[in-house]
């Protein structure tokens, strides 16, 4: 293949990123993992809930619940543009990435189910990239104008996705392992579908079923080492600094479908056919500006070679709103 065909080049370039979608089906992704691991039931006659949230919340509830038995509730949190239904299922159809009022009534419809669950009945956990702004679930004290702002101001600091969800967990009912919390006695088994690089679950979704990324100090450190402290709501800043209690819950089990890594090397074996191919461990994060740098660098590291090559990598990068963008 001419190396200068652009469009034998742009074939192979969509058939490389097709190959790295198709590799994350939700769909698929939670059904290997079920007929793997197995499929959590309830107990003497208990009840099973399901709850998807994300944006690929719809295929992942529709894969799970093809190959589950018995009757089930089913409450299903995604992004408004979807557009997907899920038959016999409760659809909440929210804003991403800045939260508002339909994720927040599918939030407390979360919290509502979760209260009425037993040690007997079955939580089926869905997770996907997008669930930390679709599932907003307030503090006490904090409303969700104070959120949408919060995150305004999270989406245009430059900060990474790690450290935004750090400071989003400390102001959710929900995030940082609080689902855990209202879900209890019930057993939890949660089906995660990575966004993150690095796949800290803590991170993915802001962790509903784990552990947070640490404490309203280390959140309140966060804002004020980036100057953010004077834009933060004044709600929030007083939850900060309110007296913490400790959540106590059982722990989930959690599974891990599907990741960038996979994703990568998928477009990697999709290229190799064609062209001499490198998959770079390193993952692209950080400011925008020093990821181009970085490509540009390996640009010039291989402009020498005579054969078609192709660069595969993956990641996250962060932009600093200077105008009015949305982030």
């Amino acid at each position: 293949m001419p190396v200068d065909d652009l469009n034998a080049l742009k074939v192979n370039a969509v058939k490389a990123y097709r190959a790295a979608v198709e590799r994350a089906n939700p769909f698929t992704a939670v059904q290997s993992c079920i007929k793997k691991n197995g499929m959590p039931t309830p107990k003497n006659g208990g009840q099973t809930l399901v709850i998807g949230v994300g944006k690929a919340a719809p295929a992942m509830i529709k894969g799970l619940r093809e190959l589950l038995d018995g009757p089930n509730n089913c409450i299903c949190i995604t992004h408004k543009e979807n557009g997907e239904n899920v038959e016999n299922c409760e659809m909440f159809k929210a804003g991403h990435p800045v939260p508002d009022q339909t994720g927040e009534l599918g939030s407390k419809r979360v919290i509502a189910a979760l209260e009425q669950v037993g040690k007997d009945d079955q939580v089926l956990f869905l997770v996907s990239g997008g669930g930390s702004a679709l599932m907003p679930a307030p503090v006490d004290g904090v409303n969700l104008e104070d959120k949408i702002v919060l995150n305004e101001i999270l989406l245009s600091s430059g900060l990474s996705i790690d450290e935004m969800n750090h400071v989003r967990q400390q102001t959710s009912k929900l995030k940082g392992g609080g689902l855990l919390q209202y879900a209890d006695p019930a057993p939890v088994t949660s089906y995660i579908l990575s966004d993150v690089i690095g796949n800290d679950l803590r991170v993915i979704a802001s962790g509903p079923t784990v552990s947070p990324l640490g404490t309203k100090k280390s959140a309140l450190d966060i804002l004020a080492s980036n100057n953010l402290m004077k834009l933060i709501p004044q709600n929030i800043l007083n939850h900060f600094e309110a007296e913490t209690f400790e959540r106590k819950s059982n722990d989930a089990v959690n599974y891990l479908i599907g990741d960038n890594r996979e994703s990568i090397h998928a477009s990697a074996e999709s290229l190799s056919k064609s062209f001499v191919t490198f998959v770079e461990d390193e993952p692209l994060i950080g400011d925008v500006n020093d990821a181009a740098k970085k490509i540009h660098q390996k640009l010039k590291e291989i402009e020498s070679s005579t054969k078609p090559t192709a660069i595969v990598w993956g990641g996250e990068t962060t932009v600093k709103i200077k105008g009015s963008g949305l982030g």
